[in-house]
């Protein structure tokens, strides 16, 4: 005589700054006022996630804007002590040095130009969420092997003797 039994297992999962619904609902109930508080608490850190990028943000600029003004008067100084160099006689020193101050500026210009085209390239749009994104890619794998549903714990059958 063979016996089989059916084993249901169901997992659930919640990724994000909240805890889902019915886990805040269980909260809410355990102790009263609980879920407020876990929400102002969310609302809290995405403030302050916010203003962390906003600062990185402007710093990222500050120090793009501190380096090409150092850039420039970097030049402008190998510029300035090339002409002092020509007109102390010394022609091919001082038509050296601005020549490369020269060509450094372009090679800062060029070098800015092809980052600038280099992110707007990466901008691509963000998934929805990241569970569609694991389901996504699961379906995509199941699809590569052929085995539709392989892998899944939802209807497991134990087969004993």
């Amino acid at each position: 005589m063979k016996l089989a039994a059916i084993v249901q297992t169901t997992l659930h999962s919640h990724t994000g700054p909240l805890p889902s619904p019915e886990s805040l609902a269980a909260y809410e109930r355990a102790i009263p006022g609980s879920g407020e508080r876990i929400l102002a608490m969310g609302e809290r850190e995405q403030q302050h996630r916010h203003k962390q990028e906003a600062r990185l943000v402007w710093a990222d600029i500050g120090l793009q804007y501190l380096g090409l003004v150092s850039a420039v008067a970097i030049a402008f100084l190998g510029i300035w002590l090339g002409s002092g160099l020509i007109r102390s006689g010394h022609e091919k020193g001082g038509i050296a040095l601005i020549v490369t101050a020269l060509a450094g500026i372009i090679a800062s210009i060029v070098g800015a130009i092809r980052a600038v085209r280099t992110d707007r390239t990466k901008i691509t749009p963000e998934p929805e969420s990241k569970a569609q994104t694991g389901r996504a890619r699961r379906q995509a794998e199941s699809e590569e092997t052929g085995n539709a549903g392989a892998g899944s714990t939802a209807n497991k059958r134990k087969k004993s003797k």
